[in-house]
C-alpha cells in the first residue's frame, strides 16, 4: 500500500475508495506472501520473517473502515498461519531455534512485531518449550503497545485466537494453571474493551453517528473473549462466582459507555450456563441500576428471564434433567428487590419499559411458581404502584403502556392450564381501572372468548365476582366512557352472544352455590340495558330453569327444596317480565312458556300455581303487545303445543286456558290460520292430561266442536285451492281422532255429518 494509506494523518477513503485501497493492500500481502512461502521452501527463514513483516506492515493502515479492514486482516493471518505451521514442522524435526522469540522482537514497527511474537509464541507454547503462563502473560502485556483503537483490536482478537487452544485448563502445573487462563482473557478483554470505547471519542462530533455504527461491526471482537471464558471446562461456578463475574462486570460498569455496557451485559447473559446465572443472579441484577441512562435495562433484564424461563421450561420438559428451581433461592424475591431498585435508580424510565420489565418477571414467576398466586397478584400491585408514582393514573388506549399492561393482564389468563388460579387473583379490578373504556372491552372481549373457547365453568361466588363483576363488566352493564351507542357496533351482536355462552356455562360446585351466582347475576343483568337483556337474559332463565330441576332430582337430600325452587321461579318471573317490558314480547312469551313446562316436571305444592302463573303471563303478553298475524301463528302454536305436554294443572285451571286458545285460534286475521289452529285445539280436548289423573282428557264433544268449527272456516274461503287444502287438513284430523277411539267423531263420519270433508 502507498505511503498515503499508512499512518494515523491519512484519513479513511480519503483518496481512494475502500474497495481500491483493498485491493492494493491485498495485492501487497499476495506479492510478500509468495515471497515468504519462497523462502521458507528454500529454508531462508530470516528472508521469510523479513516479507512476513512486509506482508504484516499492511495491517497499519489508518485509511480502511473496519469491514473492510477485516477483510484485509483475514488475508494477512491466513498467511500468517502457513508460517506458523512451517514453524511447529521445523521445531519438531530440527529442534527449537532457542533465540527466535527474541529475534524477532527486533522487528521495526511494533504492529508486525507483535503479530510475530503471538506466532512464534504460540509455537514455543504448542511444543512445550517454555510455560504457556509466562508467554501468555508476556504476549498479553506486551500488546499494550498498540493503542489505535482498530489496529489494537484486531491485534489482540489474533492473539485470542491463536492461543485458545492452548490456555492451560488445569488445576495444578508448572506450564499454568486455569487461573493463569482466567487472568489472561480478562485482561485481554479488559484491554480490547478500553480501546473498543476509545473509537467512540476519536474523531469529530458530525462523525457519531459512523462510529457507532463502526463500533458494532467490531463488537464480536470484544465478545470472544467472554465466550472463550464460558468454554473453560475447569473454570466452574464457583470461579465464575469470585473472579469472571466481578471482573467482567467491573469493566463494563467502569467503562460508562452505553453500547458497551448494552452489548456486554446482553453477551453475559447469552455465553455463559444457566446455573452460573442461579449461581449469581443479584450480582448481575446489581450491576443493572448503575448502568448509563442510555443503556436499554428493559432488555437486559428481559433477556436474563427469557433465559431462565426457557431453562426451567426445558428441564422440567426433560425427565433426564436433574436441574431445576433452586430450593436455596427465591427467584422472585431476587428478581423483585432488584426490579423495584432499578425502578427507583431510573426515575426517567418509560413507563412502557417498566410494565415490560414486570411482564417478563411474571412469566418467570408463573413458570417457576404455578401454586404461589400471591406473587402475581405482588407484581400487578408494584406494577400499578410505580406507574402511579411517575403520575400515571390512566393509559391511553393504542399507546405502548397501555399495550404492555394489557399483555400483563392477559398473561395469566393465557399461561394457566385451567382459568381456575388466574381468576383467584385479587388485582384484576385495580389493574382495569387504569384503562380507558375501549380497552377495557377490548379485554373483556378476549376473556369472554378464551372462557366460552375453553368450556370454563364459573364454580364459586368468587370466580363469578371476577369474572362478571370485573373482566366481563363491559359487556353486561355500564362503564365510565362507555358510547350511548354501544350497541349500534358491528360486532356487538357476536360479543353478547360470546358472553351468553359464558353464561350457559356456569356450574356452582353445588346447587346452592349456583343459586347464589345466579341470584348475583340477575341483579348485574336487569342493571343493563335492553339491547344486552335479549341475549344475556334468556342464558340466565335457562340455568335458573336447570337449577330448579336439580332440586327437584334431590328433593331426598333437602328439605328446603321446594322453597329455593319457588325463589329461582320467582327470579325467573322478573327476569322474563324486564324483557316484556323492554318490548321483547315474543321473547319474554317463549320464556314464560318454557318456565311453565318445567315447573311441571318439578311436582310440589305450589308447581301447579306458578306454572299457571307463568302461562297467564304468556296469555296475556299474547293479547296485549302480539298484533302481527305470523307471530300470532307462532306463539299460539308454541302454547298449544306447551298446554298439551303440562301435567300438573287440575281440571279447574286446565279447562280455562285451552279453551282460551281455541278461542283466541278462531281470531286469526287469516281464515287458514284459524282453520289450522282450531284444528290443533281439538288436540288438547283429547290428549291433555290433568294432575289427578293418568289418563288422557278425550273430551269427544269439545273435540266435535272444534273440528266442526274448523269445518265452518274452511267452507267461508273463497280461493278454491285454499278451501280443498284446509278440506284436506281437516279429514286428516278426523282420521286422526277415529283411529285414537274418539266416538264423536266416528258417529258423525258414520252419519255423513262431516260437511264438506267427503268432498
Amino acid at each position: 500500500m502507498s505511503q498515503k494509506g499508512k499512518g494515523s494523518a491519512a484519513k479513511p477513503g480519503a483518496a481512494m475508495s475502500q474497495d481500491a485501497l483493498l485491493a492494493e493492500a491485498s495485492r501487497a500481502v499476495k506479492e510478500n506472501a509468495f515471497a515468504m512461502k519462497r523462502s521458507l521452501d528454500e529454508d531462508k527463514l530470516m528472508d521469510a520473517l523479513k516479507h512476513a513483516v512486509a506482508m504484516l506492515s499492511e495491517l497499519r493502515t489508518s485509511a480502511l473502515q473496519p469491514k473492510t479492514y477485516y477483510e484485509l486482516y483475514i488475508k494477512v493471518t491466513d498467511e500468517l498461519s502457513h508460517l506458523k505451521t512451517v514453524l511447529e514442522d521445523i521445531f519438531e524435526k530440527k529442534g527449537p531455534i532457542s533465540d527466535l522469540y527474541e529475534l524477532v522482537q527486533y522487528t521495526g514497527n511494533i504492529l508486525p512485531r507483535l503479530y510475530l511474537l503471538i506466532t512464534v509464541g504460540a509455537v514455543f507454547i504448542e511444543t512445550n518449550r517454555v510455560p504457556a503462563k509466562d508467554v501468555l502473560r508476556d504476549l498479553v502485556e506486551m500488546c499494550r503497545g498498540v493503542q489505535h483503537p482498530l489496529r489494537g483490536l484486531f491485534l489482540r482478537n489474533y492473539l485470542l485466537t491463536t492461543v485458545k487452544t492452548l490456555l492451560p485448563e488445569e488445576q495444578t502445573g508448572e506450564g499454568g494453571t486455569i487461573h493463569d487462563s482466567v487472568d489472561f482473557v480478562l485482561l485481554n478483554f479488559a484491554e480490547m474493551n478500553k480501546l473498543w470505547v476509545r473509537m467512540q471519542h476519536q474523531g469529530h462530533s458530525r462523525d457519531r453517528t459512523r462510529r457507532e455504527k463502526e463500533r458494532l461491526q467490531l463488537r464480536l471482537l470484544v465478545g470472544t473473549n467472554l465466550v472463550r471464558l464460558s468454554q473453560l471446562d475447569n473454570a466452574d461456578v464457583d470461579m465464575y462466582k469470585a473472579t469472571v463475574l466481578p471482573a467482567v462486570l467491573e469493566q463494563v460498569i467502569n467503562c460508562r459507555d452505553p453500547i458497551a455496557q448494552e452489548y456486554l451485559m446482553e453477551c453475559i447473559i447469552q455465553v455463559f450456563p444457566d446455573d452460573y446465572h442461579l449461581a449469581t443472579l443479584d450480582k448481575l441484577l446489581t450491576a443493572c441500576a448503575p448502568l448509563h441512562a442510555q443503556v436499554n435495562v428493559k432488555a437486559i433484564v428481559i433477556s436474563l428471564v427469557e433465559r431462565l424461563v426457557q431453562f426451567f421450561s426445558q428441564s422440567r420438559a426433560d425427565a433426564a434433567a436433574t436441574a431445576g428451581v433452586p430450593a436455596d433461592v427465591d427467584l422472585y424475591k431476587v428478581f423483585a428487590d432488584n426490579i423495584r431498585s432499578l425502578f427507583q435508580a431510573r426515575t426517567t424510565m418509560a413507563p412502557e419499559d417498566a410494565v415490560a420489565i414486570q411482564l417478563a418477571l411474571m412469566k418467570l414467576t408463573i413458570e417457576c411458581y404455578p401454586e404461589n398466586l400471591d406473587y402475581v397478584d405482588e407484581i400487578f400491585k408494584n406494577t400499578i404502584d410505580h406507574l402511579k408514582s411517575v403520575g400515571l393514573t390512566t393509559v391511553e388506549p393504542r399507546t405502548a403502556a397501555c399495550e404492555q399492561l394489557s399483555l400483563l393482564l392477559r398473561l395469566p389468563l393465557e399461561t394457566y392450564p385451567s382459568l381456575t388460579p388466574a381468576l383467584k387473583l385479587s388485582s384484576f379490578g385495580n389493574v382495569l381501572s387504569m384503562f380507558s373504556y375501549a380497552t377495557r372491552h377490548a379485554l373483556a372481549v378476549f376473556t369472554a372468548k378464551k372462557i366460552a373457547d375453553s368450556n370454563f365453568a364459573v364454580s364459586t361466588e368468587a370466580e363469578a365476582d371476577v369474572v362478571f363483576g370485573e373482566l366481563l363488566l363491559p359487556l353486561l352493564g355500564e362503564v365510565e366512557g362507555q358510547p350511548k351507542s354501544f350497541h349500534q357496533d358491528g360486532s356487538f351482536v357476536e360479543e353478547q352472544v360470546v358472553v351468553a355462552r359464558v353464561l350457559s356455562l356456569v356450574q356452582g360446585v353445588d346447587l346452592d352455590t349456583q343459586a347464589q351466582i345466579l341470584a348475583s347475576l340477575k341483579k348485574q343483568l336487569l342493571a343493563g340495558t335492553i339491547h344486552r337483556m335479549r341475549y344475556c337474559v334468556p342464558a340466565h332463565v335457562f340455568k335458573a330453569l336447570q337449577l330448579a330441576q336439580g332440586y327437584s332430582d334431590a328433593r331426598d337430600d333437602d328439605e328446603l327444596w321446594e322453597k329455593k325452587c319457588s325463589k329461582l321461579y320467582s327470579m325467573v318471573r322478573t327476569c322474563v317480565l324486564a324483557l316484556a317490558e323492554g318490548e321483547l314480547p315474543m321473547l319474554a312469551l317463549k320464556l314464560f312458556l318454557q318456565a311453565a313446562l318445567v315447573t311441571s316436571t318439578t311436582t310440589f305444592a305450589k308447581s301447579e300455581t306458578i306454572a299457571y302463573e307463568f302461562c297467564s303471563q304468556a296469555f296475556s303478553l299474547y293479547e296485549e303487545e302480539v298484533s302481527d298475524s305470523k307471530e300470532q301463528v307462532a306463539a299460539m302454536t308454541l302454547m298449544i303445543g306447551t298446554l298439551q305436554r303440562i301435567t300438573c294443572f287440575t281440571e279447574e285451571n286446565y279447562t280455562p286456558l285451552i279453551t282460551k286458545c281455541a278461542l283466541l285460534s278462531s281470531k286469526f286475521v287469516q281464515k287458514p290460520d284459524q282453520c289450522r289452529g282450531v284444528c290443533a285445539c281439538a288436540n288438547l280436548f283429547w290428549s291433555g292430561k290433568l294432575a289427578d289423573s293418568d289418563e288422557e282428557l278425550r273430551d269427544g264433544d269439545q273435540v266435535l266442536k272444534c273440528l266442526k268449527k274448523a269445518i265452518k272456516v274452511a267452507r267461508s274461503c273463497l280461493e278454491p285451492s285454499t278451501q280443498a287444502s284446509l278440506y284436506a287438513d281437516i279429514y286428516d284430523a278426523y282420521t286422526s281422532f277415529y283411529i285414537r277411539g274418539c266416538e264423536q267423531v266416528t258417529n258423525t263420519i258414520k252419519e255423513g255429518g262431516g260437511g264438506g270433508v267427503e268432498e
